[in-house]
C-alpha cells in the first residue's frame, strides 16, 4: 500500500522459494568462478607480512583491550566498541579521537607498509594501498608529498572519484590510496600490486580490495600484499576471512577446501585473545626511531 492509501503492485515477480530458484540456476549463472570463466586467467598471489606493535601504540592496544577501560554502558555496545578502537589502533593509534596515549603519527606497520611503496616506486611499478581507516592513507599521502611522488586518492576525504581513478590509470599517478568501502566498481588491469592496510570483518570487503587489480581481463599476474600487526586482532580477522571464504566456497560451489582456520565466532576469538595476550611479552619498536629513520 502507498502512503497515499491506493494500492500499488510492484512490476516485477516476487520470489516466493528463493532457496528453490537457487538450486536450479547456481550452476549456470550465480556461482561460476573466474577460474571457469577465463582458462587463461592470471595469477594472483597474496602474502602476509607481520610486523610488531610499536611501544606507544602497544601501550594504547593493552588499555582498550580491558574492557574497563571503554566508555559505554551497554555490554554489547561495548564490544562493538572494543573492536572497532582495536582495529584503529592497529592502523592509525594517533589518529583516534579518543586518544591520549600515542603521540606518533608513524608505527611499524606504516612504516613497512610506505617503504615497501616506494620500492616498488623505484622499480618502476605502480601501486595500490587499500585501507579501511583514512588516517592512514593521510600519512601515507603526507609521505608521498614529501618525496615528490604522485598519488590519487579514492576515499570518503575527496569527492571527484572518477578524476582520481583517470589519473591512475593514465599513469599520472604511480600511487592509488583508497578506502576499503570504495574498493568496488573500479578496474585497474594497468597495476599489478596491491596492498591491503588495514581490514574489515567482511569477507566480501576483502574480495573486493582484491578484485581491484585481479581481473578476468588482466594481462599480467598480480600481487596482493597484506600487512597485519603481530599477536593483535587483525591476525584474528584475517584468520576469520579465511574462515568465511572457505565457507562460501562449501556453500556456492558445493565442495570443501582443506584449510586450518578456526570456526570460533567473533566473540569467542576476541575473548581467547584478551586471555592469551601479554603485554610484556610482546616486542615492540619505538615510533620515534622510525619517525626519524623516515627523515633520514
Amino acid at each position: 500500500y502507498h502512503e497515499t492509501g491506493e494500492t500499488r503492485y510492484k512490476d516485477s515477480p516476487i520470489i516466493s522459494q528463493a532457496p528453490r530458484l537457487l538450486r536450479y540456476i547456481k550452476k549456470t549463472i550465480a556461482f561460476i568462478s573466474k577460474a571457469q570463466c577465463n582458462p587463461d586467467l592470471i595469477k594472483c598471489s597474496v602474502n602476509t607480512i607481520r610486523v610488531p606493535f610499536g611501544t606507544e601504540q602497544l601501550k594504547s592496544y593493552a588499555h582498550n583491550l580491558d574492557l574497563d577501560n571503554i566508555p559505554t554502558e551497554n555490554p554489547r555496545s561495548r564490544a562493538c566498541v572494543q573492536q572497532q578502537r582495536l582495529r584503529g589502533i592497529c592502523a592509525d593509534p594517533k589518529g583516534r579521537e579518543w586518544n591520549t596515549i600515542v603521540q606518533h603519527d608513524m608505527n611499524p606497520k606504516t612504516y613497512a607498509i610506505i617503504k615497501h611503496i616506494q620500492r616498488l616506486v623505484d622499480e618502476g611499478e605502480q601501486v595500490i594501498h587499500i585501507a579501511a581507516f583514512h588516517g592512514q592513507n593521510d600519512i601515507i599521502g603526507r609521505y608521498l608529498s614529501g618525496r615528490n611522488i604522485s598519488y590519487s586518492r579514492i576515499d570518503g576525504s575527496v569527492k571527484n572519484h572518477a578524476k582520481q581513478a583517470h589519473m591512475f590509470k593514465k599513469g599520472k599517478s604511480r600511487v592509488l590510496l583508497m578506502g576499503i568501502k570504495c574498493a568496488q566498481g573500479h578496474s585497474f588491469s594497468n597495476c599489478r600490486h596491491l596492498i591491503i592496510g588495514s581490514l574489515e570483518w567482511s569477507y566480501g570487503s576483502f574480495n573486493q580490495a582484491l578484485g581491484r587489480v585481479f581481473r578476468l581481463n588482466s594481462p599480467h599476474d598480480v600481487n596482493c600484499t597484506i600487512f597485519l600487526v603481530r599477536e593483535s586482532i587483525e591476525e584474528l580477522m584475517y584468520d576469520k576471512l579465511g574462515q568465511k571464504e572457505s565457507s562460501a566456497s562449501i556453500c556456492l560451489l558445493g565442495q570443501r577446501t582443506p584449510h586450518n582456520y578456526r570456526s570460533d565466532t567473533d566473540a569467542e576469538m576476541l575473548a581467547e585473545h584478551y586471555r592469551m595476550f601479554h603485554k610484556g611479552e610482546s616486542p615492540t619498536t619505538d615510533e620515534s626511531e622510525l619517525q626519524e629513520a623516515l627523515l633520514n
